[in-house]
């Protein structure tokens, strides 16, 4: 039997049921990954470690939890609040997927149905900013 190891972190590079994907999203249960054509799933680590291959190494400098590590704890709630936004427009949930909606989620402007652009104007009208990032 041949060990291999799948690295499991935002950024890393997989190949699942030989599909690419990247790690979006990585809470130490749920493992959220997009693929090339816009698509996003959540897994359970069991289900990437049975069905992925690493295919690019993540350097241990760009390991998101070190990062995350040196800021303040009310930096770590400004990012957190900031992801769970990014979150609620390309999945339609803050947590990033269904199983942990919270109550009244999707709202109407963020569900399935709607385009990214709505969603992205929705957002920006929420937060008053300009969906192009003010360019």
């Amino acid at each position: 039997m041949s060990a291999r190891t799948v690295t499991v972190a935002v950024g890393a590079a997989l190949l699942i049921d030989g599909e690419a994907a990247r790690v979006v999203e990585f809470d130490g249960r749920k493992v959220l990954v997009s693929y090339a054509d816009g698509r996003y799933e959540s897994f359970t680590v069991a289900e990437v470690v049975a069905r992925a291959r690493s295919l690019v190494p993540v350097e241990r400098d760009d390991d998101p939890a070190l990062v995350l590590e040196g800021l303040t704890p009310a930096e770590r709630e400004q990012a957190a609040e900031r992801g769970g936004h990014i979150r609620e427009v390309l999945s339609g949930y803050r947590s990033g997927y269904a199983q942990a909606a919270a109550e009244g989620e999707p709202r109407p402007q963020y569900s399935a149905g709607e385009s990214l652009t709505a969603r992205c104007t929705a957002k920006a009208g929420e937060l008053t900013a300009t969906p192009d990032g003010g360019r």
